[in-house]
């Protein structure tokens, strides 16, 4: 992969001077993003305390990596909304630069560092914004220059430039529309309600991530013990260090020490990293459909590696498949897939219906339709293949015997 990897700035230590409140709920809203991982196939990576709280890594193309800063900041409700002022560190006095250390001042440092590569700056907050901010960061994102913007958003956009370009401001010498750029990669997470939330209540939520986004039905231990490991995981590399004279010198480097891919996850679920690696291939939502094989061959006695096997089937089905897909007649396929449905739900539902009743089964399927295909090359494997795909189609209520 060609990449630029910039690491000319440290991963950030973790400061005494944060609260514990503060850093629990940095640690949980980064595990939230994480289990995100499971069913986005753009983002590949989260990064821990480097140049800013968390950070998304998302692989726009084979040569190209965007990045998404998420700095978190806490309120208490007596404190209210965010306002415009506090976010870009606008004086009072109109004479004063805007405050080179505010929230959006640092979130303007990773957009210059990392230039193209910046995808987005996210507040990630537990209290609400103003409205004002929430409607400039709108217009901003329409706007095609500053003197496009009308109204409130124009008017809050010019307090904001000229603080900001004065000599000793965050961006001094810079034009409105660059500063414009900037603030239309702002997006903005609030979340006023979850201000006198407990970490039960954030206990629920990952449980909650966790069942959408992998299928993964949890009793109240098995809850508690996955998002422990999951939150211990995140602290984890959040307080890993980096030695000034010893950056990671490769984006996978950087990732093993700072970061959490779908791999780390997957044991927190019991699921397969090499079954996880063999359905990547076909491209479809992986995790979601390795819990539902999961599940079929854990029901059926079936070990890991014919777990992973089973995959490895259903993998070959899909590529074979895509690539024949365009000489297949809709009735061909309809019938292929009728037979395929009723071979699975007799071994999904007999109990004296075994797998190797169902690999015979399969076989004569694929020796009866062979020869009627415009196509040749279909197989017992394939059909078992098939089989399990038409597994993985259906929801967690089907799917599980």
């Amino acid at each position: 992969m060609t990449e630029k990897f910039i690491h000319n700035t440290a991963p950030r230590e973790v400061s005494g001077a944060i609260t514990g409140d503060r850093l629990d709920y940095q640690y949980q809203r980064a595990a939230e993003t994480c289990l995100t991982l499971l069913e986005d196939t753009e983002t590949c990576c989260i990064l821990l305390e480097w140049h800013d709280d968390f950070v998304k890594e998302n692989l726009s193309s084979p040569s190209k990596c965007l990045y998404g800063f998420n700095q978190v900041k806490t309120r208490t409700a007596s404190e209210g909304p965010w306002k415009i002022s506090q976010v870009f560190g606008i004086p009072r006095a109109k004479s004063a630069p805007a405050n080179s250390d505010s929230i959006a001042a640092k979130l303007y440092e990773h957009y210059l560092t990392f230039g193209g590569q910046c995808e987005e700056v996210v507040l990630v907050t537990n209290c609400g914004v103003d409205s004002d901010l929430d409607e400039l960061v709108l217009a901003a994102k329409t706007a095609t220059s500053s003197s496009a913007l009308s109204g409130e958003a124009l008017k809050n956009f010019k307090r904001i430039s000229a603080s900001w370009q004065m000599s000793g401001g965050p961006a001094a010498g810079k034009s409105d529309d660059e500063i414009l750029s900037f603030i239309s990669r702002i997006k903005l997470r609030p979340e006023a309600a979850r201000i006198e939330q407990s970490s039960l209540d954030y206990r629920a939520i990952l449980s909650d991530l966790i069942l959408r986004f992998s299928e993964i039905d949890l009793t109240t231990s098995q809850s508690g013990k996955i998002c422990s490991e999951l939150l211990e995981l995140v602290k984890e590399k959040s307080q890993h260090s980096v030695p000034l004279n010893r950056l990671p010198e490769s984006a996978e480097e950087l990732r093993c020490r700072k970061g959490i891919q779908v791999i780390d996850l997957l044991p927190l679920l019991s699921l397969s990293n090499d079954a996880y690696i063999e359905l990547r291939k076909s491209g479809s939502p992986v995790v979601k459909t390795l819990s539902r094989l999961h599940r079929i061959c854990q029901s059926s006695g079936l070990n890991d590696e014919q777990t992973i096997s089973i995959c490895k089937l259903k993998t070959a089905w899909d590529v074979w498949y895509f690539s024949k897909r365009s000489t297949f007649q809709d009735t061909d396929l309809a019938l292929l897939r009728g037979e395929c449905s009723g071979i699975l739900d007799s071994y999904i539902k007999a109990k004296n219906f075994t797998f190797e009743q169902l690999v015979q089964n399969s076989e004569g399927i694929a020796q009866r339709y062979e020869p009627k295909l415009p196509i040749r090359g279909l197989n017992g494997e394939l059909v078992v293949g098939l089989i399990f795909a038409i597994a993985a189609e259906r929801g967690p209520a089907h799917a599980a015997i």
